[in-house]
């Protein structure tokens, strides 16, 4: 069993570069973290820089002002943020390292019993066109292209997230331990070419 620890913290009534700018460093290590933002409108990817900006194709800048929900992530950890009121929402880093000095309020942390590694394999496949250096193209008919942040996709090619489920025990405050084990936390890993 890999037993780890998912550490987690949380900041209210935030913007969403706020807490990309206060979870930057945390999301930090091999290759740039991806975002995916939701709109009413679209699901775009992006990037973000080591300057603490969200860069999409070409290093176009999305407006974030129109996002409901976002998620950051990379190997060393995922950023949560999911619009409130006003252009401000609640944000919630996960991570397996410490991310006690990142955003200013403790989420009670989950020790687990095992992880499990998946990937999710997105709609469209690789149309050999890239929009922007690092960047390749994905169609399929029902959606029809999206832009990802995966270098050298093939024609035909299929790109997936990848992910992490966390399992612990089930049992709830003031019951029983039955030994019931399920998915308690995921989070996205990084993207790659399947």
């Amino acid at each position: 069993m890999n037993q780890v620890v998912l550490f987690a913290r949380a900041a209210e009534a935030v913007t969403l570069q706020e807490a990309v700018t206060q979870a930057a460093a945390a999301l930090r290590g091999d290759g740039a973290p991806v975002a995916i933002l939701y709109t009413p409108r679209q699901c775009r990817l992006a990037v973000l820089t080591p300057e603490g900006e969200l860069r999409g194709p070409a290093g176009l800048m999305p407006d974030l002002s129109e996002a409901f929900e976002a998620r950051v992530f990379s190997g060393q950890g995922e950023l949560r943020w999911l619009h409130q009121a006003d252009g401000r929402g609640r944000a919630v880093l996960l991570s397996e390292q410490d991310i006690s000095r990142y955003l200013a309020e403790p989420v009670p942390d989950l020790t687990t019993v095992a992880i499990k590694d998946h990937e999710y394999l997105l709609w469209g496949k690789g149309t050999g066109a890239s929009p922007a250096a690092g960047w390749s193209r994905l169609s399929a008919a029902r959606i029809g292209t999206l832009d990802v942040p995966v270098p050298d996709v093939k024609d035909g090619e299929s790109v997936c997230l990848r992910a992490r489920e966390y399992l612990a025990l089930a049992a709830t405050e003031g019951e029983e331990d039955h030994g019931n084990v399920a998915v308690l936390e995921e989070r996205l890993l990084g993207m790659g070419v399947r």
